[in-house]
């Protein structure tokens, strides 16, 4: 199955290039379930792959989501809106004024800059 002689680089729960193990050392890993292997579309061994012990949940960042368009058949990531889901409305009616001031000061500073 795997050739003893050639090597395979190792990669961490992240992605992050760790080493690069010889395949007797792999099938030891791969058995004692620390790790698993990423093979190609032929059936060759691309690289190894470690587990993680104690893997955190994926969650959208909190600035986007995902929304369905009404005129199109797919859905798309947007910007979250602050003041609800529905309307343009991008900030909430007791942040609106601070927001408005900042909007504001960079508009005065960029005319008085221009």
């Amino acid at each position: 199955m795997l050739e003893v002689s050639r090597s395979l680089p190792l990669y961490d729960s992240e992605g992050h290039l760790k080493a690069f193990i010889v395949l007797k050392r792999l099938t030891v890993l791969v058995e004692s379930g620390r790790v698993t292997v990423v093979y190609s579309r032929r059936g060759k061994p691309l690289r190894a792959q470690e587990i993680d012990p104690n893997p955190q949940p994926l969650s959208p960042p909190p600035y986007s989501y995902n929304e369905k368009l009404p005129r199109a058949c797919k859905r798309a990531w947007t910007l979250r809106r602050l003041g609800g889901v529905r309307g343009w409305n991008f900030a909430a009616a007791d942040v609106r004024p601070i927001f408005m001031a900042v909007v504001t000061s960079c508009l005065a500073s960029a005319e008085a800059g221009a």
